[in-house]
């Protein structure tokens, strides 16, 4: 009996870091595309010239984030979802939908740091 509990007792503590990582992996995945982000639209700030290739790099950071972060908040990956849209074309969102939908890069970098507090 004792041997079962054991063993009852280590699955469960692989199980809590396997679920651990997950979310490591997850608020990792998104820090990655908002510090991208970040440095784009620096970039295009100092430059003027937006650049369609980093564009599309960065839509496949955002939509890549939203797969793992959806086990912990199904919200901020639907917002994740729809930033790898905006990155699609950005010139088709205006102000008030990036608002609306509130995919603005630094609400999205706060619901992320929220997260990774509470964890």
């Amino acid at each position: 009996m004792i041997e079962g509990l054991k063993t009852l007792l280590a699955y469960f503590q692989d199980e809590r870091h396997r679920s651990e990582d997950r979310a490591d992996e997850a608020l990792m995945a998104i820090y990655t595309a908002a510090n991208e982000t970040k440095l784009y639209i620096q970039e295009v700030q100092r430059t003027g010239k937006p650049n369609p290739e980093k564009e599309a790099d960065l839509s496949r950071l955002w939509t890549k984030a939203s797969v793992p972060i959806r086990r912990f908040n199904v919200d901020l990956a639907e917002r994740c979802l729809m930033k790898g849209q905006y990155w699609v074309d950005p010139s088709s969102w205006t102000v008030e939908k990036i608002v609306q939908f509130r995919i603005g890069i630094e609400n999205v970098f706060k619901e992320a740091k929220e997260l990774l507090m509470k964890r």
